[in-house]
């Protein structure tokens, strides 16, 4: 059996995506997106600042590490993200009572 290795940071972003993938990147990806939870409702909670103001700093050292090192996550690993949080909800994987968005 061959193992194939990961294509370079470098190689990743040339990614060619399919017609019908640009379409769904363009369909799924932007609504996901605009979905999605906003940290800073939690900001309102007292009890919650701190920890939020922490969870901040993380996220920006995480950000500029990832785009240091070029691995920002590609257009198909976006798709996929989008259809496991929708799949998340409509098939209830972890009951019915689970959101991976925000509510209407």
């Amino acid at each position: 059996m061959v193992k194939e290795s990961l294509p370079a940071p470098i190689e990743q972003r040339k990614e060619k995506l399919s017609e019908a993938e640009e379409k769904t990147f363009t369909l799924l990806v932007t609504e996901h997106e605009k979905t999605a939870i906003d940290m800073d409702e939690f900001a309102k909670i007292s009890r919650y600042a701190e920890r939020l103001k922490r969870d901040k700093a993380s996220i920006e050292r995480k950000m500029a590490a990832i785009k240091k090192e070029g691995t920002e996550p590609t257009k198909r690993s976006r798709i996929l993200e989008a259809i496991f949080a929708q799949q998340i909800e409509l098939s209830n994987w972890f009951g019915q009572n689970t959101y991976t968005d925000s509510p209407d």
